[in-house]
């Protein structure tokens, strides 16, 4: 069947939003990890390609503006070397930071890749003799975190500094040029992915274990963490919605879930600095999404009451979300993005679970508007393209308005 087609992307997104029906469901996959269609030679080079190319085979897509945060504090001095430690299989990497205010140590195992082919290796030590601030291979690697210490965090707040007039300059740039090109191809202009991060950098700075430890036992720890990560974020925030036109906002919480903060620590923790990103954007009539695809279920009540126009991460697999209660208790007010397993049922999946899954997604979150569907979270190096191709072929099936409801 053919998909209807009345509205822009633009459009048609906005009114799901909006909780209102468009003329189909959207279809906006976010291709994080594969940036390509099909074949190698067909990759694109930039965000212009492949923006341009969704939208001519039908799938929604959103022009993104990075903003930048922040730099390294020029009076910073780094030191960084190699040791080898009894007992340690693996190269142990040092780096120190000097800083006015004291010394920061961060402590990582560079370990070593298989040798031999396997398509699923491709995860390792990616930063060769140098320990980067940021990066989720620092969470299991780390033997010592770069904060450990209430002390350590009042180092830390020296750290970085804004950044440059030029960095501003080149961005706003960059940025109008993004903007001419989205309002051309009546595309969606969002931005927020790779700059507002929330508490989630706090992993790669402190440590999965530490961090849930210190929300208990040093939650000052914590909250100087947060605060000087937050200040940034809203400085980056304010000036990219000086831009103008900006339609969508996301907040890429992916530790900020209710897995790594119960209830009553992410109303402490984390719905403070959410308040704060919900009213500058409503202020400037921006939408606002929230990115959470694990630990979905225990906090989808605060994002309502937090104002969250959208959420993006609903993984009935991995995520371990009931469609149909997120539906039932959110969906009147936040618009749900996914619905289908990216890692595992276009990873590995049968074309009958594609077609299923597919199918449930978008009678059970769509009527009514207020759903994009989506793979969740990303689509990975293995995933067979006619997976993709399979759920997309359900979609252009199932996807008009009105649905039939399961």
């Amino acid at each position: 069947m053919k998909m209807a087609s009345g509205l822009s992307s633009r459009e048609r997104l906005l009114r799901s939003i909006d909780h209102q029906e468009p003329d189909h469901v959207p279809l906006y996959i976010k291709w994080w990890e594969r940036q390509f269609p099909e074949t190698e030679s067909q990759r694109w080079k930039d965000q212009y390609q492949r923006v341009e190319w969704n939208l001519q085979h039908g799938l929604d897509q959103g022009m993104e503006l990075l903003p930048p945060k922040w730099r390294l504090n020029p009076r910073l001095r780094t030191h960084v070397w190699k040791e080898t430690r009894p007992g340690e299989k693996y190269p142990i990497l040092v780096k120190e930071y000097e800083l006015p205010a004291g010394t920061l140590r961060q402590e990582v195992r560079q370990t070593r890749g298989w040798s031999g082919r396997s398509r699923y290796n491709y995860f390792d030590w990616s930063y060769g003799d140098d320990v980067p601030l940021e990066g989720n291979e620092l969470i299991n690697r780390s033997l010592r975190f770069l904060v450990e210490t209430e002390e350590d965090s009042e180092v830390f707040k020296q750290l970085f500094v804004p950044p440059t007039e030029e960095q501003v300059e080149v961005f706003y740039e960059d940025a109008e040029k993004a903007k001419k090109f989205a309002q051309e191809r009546e595309a969606l202009l969002e931005t927020g992915f790779g700059f507002l991060e929330g508490a989630s950098a706090l992993l790669h700075w402190l440590g999965e274990k530490n961090m849930m430890i210190a929300e208990y036992r040093s939650p000052k720890v914590v909250k100087n963490l947060i605060e000087v990560n937050h200040r940034f974020e809203m400085e980056a925030l304010d000036r990219v919605i000086k831009v103008g036109d900006i339609d969508m906002v996301m907040h890429a919480g992916w530790y900020d879930n209710g897995e790594f903060y119960p209830p009553p620590k992410f109303r402490e923790f984390i719905a403070p600095t959410i308040r704060d990103e919900v009213d500058l954007c409503h202020k400037h009539g921006v939408k606002y999404c929230f990115i959470a695809t694990i630990g979905v279920m225990p906090i989808i009540s605060i994002l309502k009451e937090l104002g969250v126009d959208l959420l993006f991460g609903v993984d009935p697999i991995q995520g371990n979300t009931d469609l149909r209660r997120v539906k039932e208790q959110i969906g009147d007010r936040v618009c749900l993005w996914g619905g289908v397993s990216g890692a595992v049922t276009l990873g590995f999946g049968p074309r009958e679970r594609i077609q299923q899954e597919t199918r449930d997604a978008i009678r059970t979150l769509g009527p009514g508007g207020g759903f994009i569907l989506a793979p969740i979270d990303q689509l990975w190096p293995y995933t067979p393209w006619e997976n993709i191709q399979t759920m997309i072929e359900t979609w252009r099936r199932e996807g008009n308005y009105p649905l039939e409801v399961s």
